[in-house]
């Protein structure tokens, strides 16, 4: 009987380990999710007296496209038909990063919104990171082309890595300075300017900025943001409990889904006035 037991005992663990392989098989190979749609996707077309406006995602420094999974399925699924929605791909790693004044960015976004054929006008940005700068500099060159700029945990200084070693390109201070001279915010775009505090320890992290932080950028950025705005812009500040990557990367969903549903609740405002 014992034996017996032990046979039925390694037999269930046999076919207990062969059930979750083919769950994780499963879960590897079927969608859970909404499927991806393809850019400018909507689920009907607009009726012909209806203005389109366009959404663009931009990820940041060395980010990727699947960066704002969050986002899209959830833009596609709230916004109304005459909103396209579109997460811009081609972007060099660098995102200016590595470039004193980086050109090259809004080059390929400009790129990329001719590929699609989207106009320069009512365009809706909604930028990460270093993203941010590269939307900052795309709405200088295109004035009247965006209506909102979402800049979520953008710079406004000097990003200092490993303890005080400042990176390259529009990161350090003497380039953001110059670069905010020639990219002041337009009256005609409403601003949004969110950052996080979430990160309150030094030892939380290899970035090295005030406390408390999102991880690599201080809250500071809002009143620096503000300043640039003066009383010509509209815009709208926040300081969340935020880290770095939660604004897109999904690495605390609560907090991720929180920023998905307030930039898409402005769009919506936006789209009804």
């Amino acid at each position: 009987m014992k034996r017996y037991r032990n046979s039925w005992s390694r037999f269930s663990l046999v076919l207990l380990s062969l059930v979750v392989a083919f769950a994780m098989l499963c879960s590897a190979c079927l969608p859970w999710r909404r499927p991806q749609m393809p850019p400018g996707h909507n689920a009907e077309p607009p009726a012909p007296s209806q203005t389109v406006h366009r959404v663009l995602f931009i990820h940041g420094w060395q980010g990727l496209v699947k960066d704002f999974s969050h986002y899209y399925p959830a833009a596609v699924e709230r916004l109304p038909a005459h909103c396209e929605i579109y997460i811009v791909t081609g972007l060099s790693n660098t995102m200016g990063g590595l470039d004193d004044n980086n050109d090259t960015v809004v080059d390929e976004i400009e790129t990329f919104l001719d590929s699609n054929n989207i106009p320069l006008e009512n365009l809706h940005i909604v930028a990460h990171s270093m993203g941010g700068l590269a939307a900052r500099r795309f709405v200088t060159r295109h004035p009247g082309a965006a209506r909102q700029v979402f800049l979520l945990g953008t710079p406004r200084g000097g990003v200092r890595a490993f303890h005080g070693v400042n990176l390259s390109g529009w990161c350090t201070p003497s380039c953001i300075d110059d670069f905010n001279a020639a990219n002041p915010p337009a009256p005609i775009v409403e601003c949004f300017v969110v950052a996080g505090n979430h990160y309150r320890s030094r030892g939380s992290g290899a970035f090295w900025e005030r406390l408390p932080n999102d991880g690599l950028i201080s809250p500071s950025i809002v009143l620096h943001f503000l300043d640039l705005c003066g009383d010509s812009v509209q815009v709208t500040a926040r300081v969340g409990n935020l880290t770095h990557p939660d604004w897109n990367w999904g690495a605390n969903l609560l907090r991720s889904e929180k920023v998905v549903s307030w930039v898409i609740d402005r769009i919506e405002e936006d789209l009804v006035k």
